[in-house]
């Protein structure tokens, strides 16, 4: 086994990024870059209670992008940082503000004096962003970070009401840009405190603008609901006017709270009460198509996600067997890898292996969160040795019958059965359902990538990922995982007449066309479908999509087409037979064969 060295401190494990060999896998293509190095204007700063100072980050190489920079505070009672480096003295003090990048950073001692007496830290209300350059008809967010915790926050444009409008919602607030020219947005805090933003809008000469999907001038109107992933509700409410606005459409939109993996809202209902537009993930095609609750796409619409997306999403888009194409992708990121904490691991080579995962965990009285009894992970370990070919068969024929059967007791499955026994024989490894709110007492988490947001709130800037781990030192296979896409799917059971029907496909369109599935990887590290480089590049950087891109290149990754939702009951129900074979003492091969020839019995239908 490899001589590791094990490190609590977060700078360590980023001076490792900074000095080792650091691969960065983008969306599209793999390449490799050299660690950042990044360099500060200063290395220390003095400011007085109230002020605020400027830091300037140099990067090199120029392949990192500005935008890609990320600012973190070690001590917001004393120092607050935004997206652009500005640093806050907010309480007496001391804090080290980092800028980091691509696997480099610089840090700044900022030391922070004042008659604020005892060093408490004085009310704020600071705004982020606190200037914003953005073409007109286009739309963002602002935020004010204040103390005391219960102040309240009134926005108000204070001048250039002509160009934009002010939404807001709580301490956070949606300026949308109506025509070019200056503004700023005020935040008024209840704690006396006052913070702006100044906008900038330029015009929208249509150069080098992300794809639409859609025509202006389409002058749609009409009431609709439309479905949105929890969380992003009010970012669809956005596309929406964003959609009015490009379009000259006044298409008023009903939004509802929508989740991805809960068809059977759809499916155990009357359709025609459902949505008119909504997502849904890639296993849940098939029953929505039984339903009559996906509406057929025509051939322009094949090519344009042809030619938007590429030929894998489009095989995605369509339902195998019955060949006919029912939804509109928007994102890749349906598929699981290891979230950890870099403050506890000096390098990912470290816990590349489940032996060294649980070595690390066991040294410092960790955990390791592996929700394995659950469906979609349990059926993505069963299939650990299948080398990227599925034991799941299904046959779809085009009026939407079909027929499945299991391949699990093999050579194969018997394999990962013995896996999966070795890893609930582990106590370290806890079969936990939840994301951890808190990792004070968990080393790393699998989890599915649309948890990130939450991942990343819990870790801060100790946020790592890494694909699945190998098996065990000597046997070079990945722990198996399933990947698929997400849709937006036409309801033609809500949609009751043609017009219905093309605004409804419209708005599709323009939820998951370029121009949105940007914006949406903006707000949310979504992993977008497109293949335009531009977006591409935007999400070069991002740990979990490089962890996914690597796990996309694992042999026991399996496509997550259409399946039978009995699917992911049948693996539970295996998982939890295998823990309760383990609890016994008897996980013989009889005693594991056993289970997965019942798994096989109940695929086949």
């Amino acid at each position: 086994m490899r001589k590791k060295v094990f490190s609590f401190s977060v700078m360590a494990g980023i001076s490792f990024l900074m000095f080792g060999t650091f691969t960065l896998t983008s969306c599209g293509n793999a390449q490799t870059l050299s660690p950042a190095n990044v360099r500060l204007n200063v290395n220390t700063l003095s400011l007085k209670v109230g002020e605020n100072s400027q830091l300037k980050a140099q990067v090199s190489p120029k392949n990192y992008k500005d935008y890609e920079l990320r600012w973190f505070s070690d001590n917001k009672n004393v120092a607050v940082v935004n997206e652009y480096g500005t640093v806050f003295g907010v309480g007496e003090g001391t804090a080290t503000v980092t800028a980091a990048i691509g696997g480099g950073f610089a840090d700044c001692t900022v030391t922070v004096s004042g008659t604020g007496g005892g060093g408490e830290t004085q009310p704020y209300v600071i705004l982020t962003p606190s200037y914003k350059k953005i073409k007109e008809g286009s739309s963002f967010d602002i935020e004010a970070a204040v103390y005391p915790a219960d102040t309240t926050v009134v926005f108000s444009v204070a001048s250039g009401a002509n160009f934009v409008s002010v939404t807001p919602n709580g301490n956070k607030a949606t300026v949308f840009a109506s025509a070019p020219g200056v503004a700023t947005i005020n935040a008024q805090g209840s704690n006396g405190k006052l913070a702006s933003c100044s906008v900038e809008i330029i015009a929208d000469s249509g150069d080098g603008d992300y794809d639409r999907g859609v025509e202006k001038n389409l002058g749609y109107s009409g009431e609709y609901v439309v479905g949105a992933t929890p969380g992003q509700e009010e970012f669809v409410r956005r596309m929406v006017a964003d959609f009015n606005s490009y379009t000259g459409s006044s298409v008023s939109a009903t939004v509802i709270t929508w989740s991805e993996d809960k068809a059977a809202d759809l499916i155990g209902t009357d359709p025609t009460t459902g949505p008119h537009i909504y997502p849904y993930a890639s296993d849940q095609t098939l029953r929505l198509n039984q339903r009559n609750a996906l509406a057929r796409l025509g051939r322009i619409d094949t090519d344009w996600i042809i030619d938007k997306m590429g030929e894998t999403a489009l095989d995605y888009a369509t339902l195998s067997g019955a060949n006919v194409t029912v939804g509109y992708p928007f994102s890749s990121d349906n598929g699981y890898v290891m979230f950890y904490d870099k403050s506890k691991v000096s390098s990912p080579e470290d816990i590349d292996t489940l032996d060294e995962l649980v070595e690390v965990a066991d040294q410092y009285g960790y955990e390791v969160n592996y929700p394995i009894s659950g469906g979609f992970y349990a059926a993505g370990a069963l299939m650990t040795y299948t080398k990227g070919k599925s034991l799941y068969k299904i046959t779809v024929d085009r009026t939407g019958s079909f027929t499945s059967s299991g391949s699990f007791n093999g050579t194969a499955g018997l394999a990962a059965a013995r896996t999966m026994a070795n890893i609930y024989a582990r106590s370290t490894i806890v079969d936990a359902m939840e994301i951890p709110g808190d990792f004070n007492q968990v080393l790393a988490t699998i989890a599915d990538c649309s948890n990130v947001a939450k991942i990343k709130e819990s870790l801060g800037d100790n946020f790592g990922v890494a694909p699945l781990p190998y098996v065990s030192e000597t046997d070079h296979t990945r722990l198996g995982v399933f990947l698929g896409y997400k849709f937006y799917g036409i309801n033609p059971q809500r949609a009751s007449d043609d017009t219905q029907k093309e605004v409804s496909i419209a708005l599709a369109r323009y939820l998951t066309s370029e121009y949105c599935q940007a914006k949406r990887f903006q707000e949310f590290s979504i992993k977008p479908t497109v293949i335009n480089q531009d977006i591409l590049d935007l999400c070069a950087n991002e740990p979990h999509i490089a962890a996914l891109n690597e796990q996309v290149k694992c042999q026991a990754t399996i496509p997550l087409t259409a399946v039978d939702s009995g699917f992911w009951d049948a693996t539970m129900a295996a998982s939890k037979a295998i823990k309760t074979a383990v609890s016994k003492g008897d996980v013989s091969d009889e005693a594991l064969v056993a289970i997965l020839a019942d798994l096989d019995t109940q695929c086949k239908k």
